[in-house]
């Protein structure tokens, strides 16, 4: 039996409902007898009063609450129950098999942001059953508040929640936030709104994890982990995303712009600014898996997206795994990145444009059977190429893995004026190698490569069944000898580029004596970069630092 307990935060006046979208199948299986149950349960409003004369649905069964807001109804135990008032905001929640499910409904009037607890019966991996606390979210427009989530209970976002201006939200390690189901106006993401902070430190033993509501994955009010995911490296675009908007410098024709996967008439998508120092908060061992939903057409949200994110923001141990559109993106700003993990994403590994300039090392792209390119990486917006600053992160020790040489894809593309550097990494299993973009009338990706803006240095590529390097001649007309300064480029022992088999482990380490097990060139003593003794984002002989924590070290094994 399912209990149930409506809490109020100190931090909010009201409390909200939780909403949970069900996914829908075109041609669901008829149900059997053995798969219908009665659910029983009482519908209350918000502040705890019965509610009388609401409707709860599944499919074809209908019910009514009663006077004391009771009802029963009979349902698939695989299916979802629709409770709807008038007045007030209907909301949908999953069976799962449960035969007790109260609720509350929020009136439509609201404007806070508004939570619910609920105690959830479940049955764990090892049989044990035990009760996880799941906690609605919904943001009508003043933000999370300055909070803590906590690890003893599962936070369901429900549509676009923010962090607003001033407030710091603080996620405790070893937390779960599930986004709901939906797209459009409905899709799900948690954002970080310019002046707002994200406190959000996982450790490998308790990573924080971003999922789909649909994901199993659940720890008790203990925080002890209770069920491992339930969702493939296949599904994709269930729920937003993670956003982080900032106040740094980008090199758009405006200082400020809308970010790309939020509905442009939201007034706390903007980004963009002059503090390259600017701070949204740290996040480390976080691992955002099965996001990317639709906006609108051909909209998607990108598993982690930085917006203007200035350089004392802290970016270290991520993973996007399973995400419909790209796995990073930069738009501008200054900030620092290690780390990083594109697991599974079905388009670009690492994309970056209008003007980002951070450093980086330890990166890895893994494409099997997904994605685009490794890497597509672009100046500036459309309407302002030219613009200063220009895109020039600098990449060391990456990882990247295509989908393989016969896939046609390409490890990187530079174009729209983009430069940037690679030095000691490895790239394998692509169609193609680096893609750099000439244009005859405007500035382009290769003048960025003659002025020395653009760096490919001792670097690693294998089973690559095109060119390595290309010209990406984007007007008619004759690029030889563009593409013959590429190839002495590559050429060229200085720059100590090899065609040779990195010899890789299963698990992406290098094996001993092998290519990648040696030494490559040395990084800026800055304080950022750590020197290392191998090529890609590996050692060699020891756990690679995605053991345990991340989605993609499961499906290594």
């Amino acid at each position: 039996m399912k209990n149930f307990k409506q809490f109020f935060f100190a931090l909010l006046p009201i409390v909200a409902v939780m909403a949970f979208s069900a996914c829908k199948d075109d041609n669901p299986p008829t149900p059997t007898q053995d798969d219908i149950i009665e659910v029983c349960g009482t519908v209350t409003d918000q502040d705890g009063n019965a509610l009388a004369g609401a409707t709860v649905s599944s499919g074809t069964a209908n019910a009514t609450t009663d006077a004391d807001g009771k009802y029963c109804i009979n349902v698939n135990k695989a299916g979802a129950l629709t409770f709807s008032l008038a007045d007030y905001e209907s909301q949908t929640e999953f069976v799962n098999s449960q035969t007790s499910i109260n609720t509350s409904l929020v009136s439509s009037a609201s404007e806070e942001t508004t939570y619910i607890e609920s105690t959830v019966e479940k049955e764990c991996d090892d049989g044990a059953t035990v009760d996880v606390i799941q906690v609605g979210v919904t943001d009508r427009g003043k933000g999370t508040g300055t909070m803590t989530w906590t690890n003893g209970k599962v936070w369901i976002l429900e549509g676009l929640v923010f962090v607003n201006d001033g407030q710091v939200l603080t996620i405790e390690p070893g937390t779960i936030i599930k986004g709901g189901t939906g797209q459009g106006e409905k899709a799900t993401a948690l954002v970080v709104a310019q002046g707002g902070r994200l406190i959000a430190e996982g450790t490998a033993d308790m990573p924080i994890v971003f999922t789909s509501e649909a994901d199993a994955i659940a720890r008790d009010a203990e925080g002890n982990l209770c069920l491992g995911s339930s969702l493939a490296s296949s599904v994709r675009g269930l729920w937003g995303g993670v956003i982080l908007l900032g106040k740094a410098t980008l090199n758009a024709a405006t200082e400020t712009r809308a970010i790309e996967g939020i509905p442009s008439t939201e007034p706390r998508g903007t980004y963009g600014g002059t503090d390259d120092a600017d701070n949204s908060g740290s996040l480390k061992y976080i691992s955002i898996r099965h996001g990317g939903t639709d906006i609108g057409a051909g909209n998607e949200i990108n598993g982690l997206t930085m917006g203007a994110v200035g350089s004392g923001t802290t970016i270290d141990y991520i993973e996007v795994f399973a995400n419909k559109d790209d796995g990073y993106e930069w738009f501008g700003g200054t900030v620092n990145t290690k780390h990083l993990v594109s697991a599974y994403c079905g388009d670009d590994a690492f994309d970056y444009d209008e003007g980002w300039s951070g450093k980086n090392q330890f990166w890895l792209a893994y494409q099997e059977g997904a994605g685009d390119r490794g890497g597509e990486h672009d100046g500036g917006p459309s309407d302002c190429e030219t613009c200063e600053p220009f895109a020039l992160p600098v990449m060391y020790n990456a990882s990247f893995r295509g989908q393989g040489s016969t896939a046609g894809k390409r490890a990187l593309t530079f174009r729209d004026n983009a430069g940037g550097e690679y030095h000691n990494s490895i790239f394998w299993s692509y169609g193609r190698g680096v893609d750099i973009e000439v244009r005859a009338s405007i500035d382009d990706s290769y003048t960025q490569f003659q002025n020395g803006n653009l760096k490919f240095t001792n670097n690693i590529l294998f089973d690559i069944a095109g060119n390595y390097f290309t010209i990406g001649n984007e007007d008619s007309g004759d690029v030889s000898a563009e593409q013959a300064a590429l190839d002495a480029y590559f050429n060229d022992a200085a720059n100590n580029l090899q065609v040779v088999d990195p010899q890789l482990g299963s698990d992406l380490a290098p094996m001993a004596g092998g290519p990648a097990a040696q030494a490559g060139a040395t990084p800026p003593n800055d304080g950022f970069f750590e020197e290392v003794s191998y090529h890609g984002a590996f050692a060699p002989g020891v756990a690679t630092w995605i053991s345990g924590w991340t989605a993609i070290s499961k499906e290594l094994n």
